[in-house]
């Protein structure tokens, strides 16, 4: 059986890290920058760890048996984080019961005092001496207009007066 060769064409652009990932350098970082904000300048310039769904086929073009997958946290870390998000979305539904009440509150102040409002005036409407109504002022006649003159009649091909 023939060796196995590593793809020196993957072994140069691909290291693999002390903890077993697979570290690669980005593209875009040869020409064409001016183009490119600084920000993404320097991140382009650091290398970066390869995506998980690639990690196995880079691994097996550079013979290696095993790449160290993503660590999954323990049980006890997921039932933490459980009790904190349970925590976390009570205190929300208290804060938010709270502002429910307190906006509750303030509509039915503004009620209580728009009705006392409407009592207060129907009270001195209903305490004020009525005056007699006027007689409604007589319409005064419009102008008759005097009548438009008559339009001349225009010939086809002249042009308007």
């Amino acid at each position: 059986m023939p060796k196995m060769k590593t793809h020196k064409g993957a072994a140069k652009r691909f290291k693999i890290t002390k903890k077993g990932k697979l570290k690669h350098f980005n593209a875009g970082h040869s020409h064409l920058q001016s183009s490119k904000s600084p920000k993404r300048r320097r991140k382009l310039r650091k290398a970066s760890l390869l995506a998980d769904e690639h990690a196995g086929r880079v691994a097996r073009l550079l013979l290696v048996r095993r790449v160290r997958a993503p660590q999954t946290p323990s049980q006890a870390t997921l039932r933490e984080l459980a009790a904190k998000e349970a925590a976390q979305q009570a205190e929300r539904e208290a804060f938010l019961a709270d502002r429910r009440a307190k906006a509750e509150a303030i509509r039915s102040e503004k009620r209580v005092a728009a009705s006392a409002a409407k009592a207060a005036a129907r009270a001195a409407e209903a305490a004020a001496p009525k005056k007699p109504e006027a007689a409604p002022a007589p319409k005064k006649e419009a102008a008759a207009k005097p009548p438009a003159a008559p339009r001349k009649e225009q010939k086809p091909g002249q042009a308007p007066a």
